[in-house]
């Protein structure tokens, strides 16, 4: 157990270096994300509907993908099923690990401080979807 924990550590690293610093993308993701979900023994992940995803990304149109967050590794399928995607991050989870600003700014998440009393996230949520172009990351929100 210690062993694959290890090695999942290991793997999320490359992963994130890979994506991150040498700009490996979605293909990179998948394999590595695979090997992760491999891991972890997740197995059998189906995938409906994954078309609708693609002419949603190609189009100019605006919207917001809002999502349940059951676990952790909702996040991973996520970027596993569509690797095209940023996300709502409050600063605290942003700074878990310490090069997760450079994945932030990478693809585009919104990061909020909660601490701020005068900010405001919808605003910043409207911005996001209302300035998105075809190809342009699509923004998926994890209610808690």
């Amino acid at each position: 157990m210690i062993f694959r924990l290890i090695l999942i550590i290991i793997l999320f690293i490359i992963t994130f270096v890979g994506y991150v610093y040498l700009n490996f993308n979605a293909w990179w993701v998948k394999i590595t994300f695979r090997l992760f979900f491999t891991l972890c023994n997740i197995q059998n992940i189906t995938i409906n509907g994954v078309y609708k995803l693609d002419k949603l990304y190609n189009s100019n149109k605006k919207f917001l993908i809002v999502s349940n967050h059951k676990s952790m590794f909702d996040i991973f399928l996520s970027f596993y099923i569509y690797p095209n995607i940023c996300i709502l991050t409050s600063k605290a989870a942003a700074n878990i690990f310490p090069l997760f600003n450079n994945l932030n700014k990478k693809i585009g998440n919104i990061v909020f401080d909660h601490l701020i009393k005068n900010q405001n996230i919808t605003d910043l949520i409207y911005d996001k979807v209302n300035n998105r172009k075809a190809k342009d990351n699509m923004l998926v929100i994890y209610p808690d």
